[in-house]
């Protein structure tokens, strides 16, 4: 029975030592997920930093680009605005040259029929029906009491309410 009970007190030694080494594995294993824990903890914290700033930035690429958008809008609109004039200026002048060759200073508006003096036209349209002058046409020959007409088209160049 020594014998036997000498084995059995050397299993428990062994158990006992096993379990020891078990156990201390199981604590670096804990501890190692501990550390793996944290550095996730961090790694997590460094990516939403990360992110913020990204999108950070983005929200201010996105500000600078509406900005450009409104100021290429601005631009697109005075050149609109510059070019109508110019054309306007251009038709204008050409009636007036029109108007010149012909020894005409007025003329009756080929819409509505109103006299216009072609020298107080700011642009080449009725002052009264807002159609647009094309044209100058000479007066009937035959008829001493007719005037000149100023061509238009039928079409209002612009609404009739004028800003």
């Amino acid at each position: 029975m020594t014998r036997l009970h000498s084995e059995i007190q050397s299993l428990e030694s062994r158990v006992d030592q096993e379990n020891t080494e078990v156990a201390d594995r199981i604590d670096a294993v804990e501890a190692n997920l501990e550390d793996v824990e944290e550095t996730q903890t961090e790694f997590e914290a460094w990516i939403d930093e990360e992110f913020d700033q990204i999108e950070a930035l983005f929200e201010q690429v996105l500000g600078t680009v509406r900005e450009f958008d409104n100021r290429i809008e601005e631009l697109s609109t005075a050149v609109n605005t510059v070019s109508d004039a110019e054309r306007n200026r251009e038709a204008l002048n050409t009636l007036r040259k029109q108007a010149i060759r012909k020894g005409i200073d007025t003329g009756r508006c080929g819409n509505c029929g109103m006299t216009v003096d072609l020298s107080m036209l700011s642009e080449p349209l009725c002052p009264s029906c807002d159609e647009q002058f094309w044209n100058v046409e000479d007066a009937a020959q035959w008829n001493p009491f007719s005037k000149p007409t100023l061509r238009t088209d039928g079409r209002p160049s612009r609404s009739p309410n004028r800003e």
